[in-house]
């Protein structure tokens, strides 16, 4: 998209792909855009052709970029000297290609860049909003509009979104809306029970901030409709029950608590897992086993996850108290294991 393309102009830009100190954003951002324009420019099939030579030549061996450019050049009969240097060696992200591509395959990303550049002019009113949301009916890029432009919709506008938008537009539409008023409550309360698990926790969420009376009939309203077959969902479902004062009794309370704690271990997604740790870590209620799957996330194969698990274990580290306790667990795990852990407690 081309919120994605900006984001990856501005964050991997001073970064090479042959560079093997570069962010995991330049490998896997940056690297998938080099793979499609490198398709681009020797075609479907010779790519596709390629790839296969290049797997055929070397099943199980070290290999290199240049084995792979290598293999192309000679599948496709081209010098890929210039792709080398712009996309792979330029520390810069070659944002205009990646643009041209992109405008050339999706009239709605042209649609929106152009109205990108008519809001800059401060030409943008709801007239034009409106006449762009009409013209392509893809959720991305409605989601697009919605993010960039909420703040002009009007009330009528506003009303036919709540009620005939997409799932992914309808979630993105109440995210970004910053103030719940009263008529739009029923609205999203008729999205406790929408098909997608996803906007029923955005608005069990959304009700429950705005809605305090009401809160003890949205977590049963939930409880009761097959929500909680989704552990995302009923993660926060938990949650809010605890922060809930009525109508639950203390042991079940508990109940609650450990279900939640139990889903920092390694049985579940990273997804989860991390969901947990947050939902925990604004409570306070982070207890030793909690550290440890903590402790031991700080190694997983998941370079998002990881990268998340150390940034709370710094967080963590610098609580009054928190290092005497990440120590007293840690070393129950063998240091070559864990060298991250080790040198960041001996280093506080």
């Amino acid at each position: 998209t081309a919120m994605a393309l900006s984001q990856m102009d501005a964050e991997g830009r001073g970064e090479s792909l042959v560079d093997p100190t570069s962010s995991s954003l330049t490998f896997y951002e940056k690297g998938a855009w080099a793979l499609i324009l490198l398709r681009e420019q020797v075609g479907d099939q010779k790519f596709s052709k390629g790839v296969k030579a290049f797997l055929e030549a070397h099943p199980y061996g070290n290999v290199t970029v240049q084995d792979f450019l290598s293999k192309m050049e000679q599948v496709s009969g081209q010098s890929l000297s210039d792709f080398r240097r712009n996309w792979l060696e330029a520390k810069t992200f070659p944002r205009e290609a990646a643009l041209d591509y992109l405008l050339s395959r999706s009239p709605s990303i042209k649609q929106y860049i152009g109205l990108q550049k008519l809001a800059s002019g401060q030409q943008a009113d709801f007239g034009t909003i409106r006449k762009a949301w009409k013209a392509h009916a893809e959720s991305a890029y409605r989601e697009h509009l919605i993010r960039d432009y909420r703040e002009l919709f009007n009330r009528p506008f506003l009303d036919t979104l709540f009620l005939e938008g997409s799932l992914p537009v309808s979630k993105t539409l109440l995210v970004t809306t910053q103030t719940i008023e009263p008529w739009m409550v029923p609205l999203v309360e008729a999205w406790l029970d929408a098909p997608s698990y996803d906007l029923r926790e955005a608005a069990l969420f959304r009700l429950w901030v705005v809605n305090p009376p009401e809160r003890r009939k949205y977590l049963d309203r939930i409880s009761e409709n097959g929500s909680l077959a989704d552990i995302g969902l009923k993660q926060l479902w938990w949650l809010l029950s605890l922060l809930t004062e009525a109508g639950v009794e203390p042991e079940t309370k508990k109940a609650y608590l450990q279900g939640l704690r139990e889903t920092t271990g390694a049985a579940y997604s990273w997804e989860i897992r991390q969901n947990a740790f947050s939902m925990l870590h604004e409570v306070g209620a982070l207890d030793g086993q909690n550290i440890l799957d903590l402790i031991q996330s700080t190694e997983h194969h998941s370079w998002q996850y990881r990268k998340f698990a150390r940034n709370l274990f710094e967080t963590l580290l610098q609580d009054n108290g928190g290092r005497e306790i990440l120590w007293e667990i840690a070393r129950t795990l063998p240091r070559e294991d864990y060298p991250y852990v080790y040198e960041k407690l001996e280093q506080s």
